[in-house]
């Protein structure tokens, strides 16, 4: 919460505006720009079908706690917040 202005920043971007995944807001479509972390992070994300250029739909998220929803070919994918924080994404435009 911004405490100057008492009102909560949130991931309302635009589409060129790079940012984390756990800082994504639910029913937005993003795109996978880049992944922070070493080996280990990359291969798990490859094994859960998460990659650089993929695009998903976030079910569930946002600043506020919990798991990170995706929603992408098919099927449903939960991501701690840890794990969703190193994933770089950006908007994509729904129209």
């Amino acid at each position: 919460m911004n405490r100057k202005h008492g009102k909560h920043q949130h991931a309302h971007c635009h589409k060129t505006d790079n940012f984390t995944l756990d800082k994504v807001e639910p029913n937005q479509t993003i795109k996978v720009r880049s992944i922070i972390g070493g080996w280990h992070i990359r291969q798990r994300l490859d094994q859960l079908g998460i990659y650089i250029g993929i695009q998903a739909t976030v079910k569930q998220g946002g600043p506020f706690g919990g798991p990170v929803l995706l929603s992408m070919r098919h099927s449903t994918i939960a991501l701690g917040r840890r794990m969703a924080s190193h994933i770089i994404v950006e908007l994509v435009d729904q129209t």
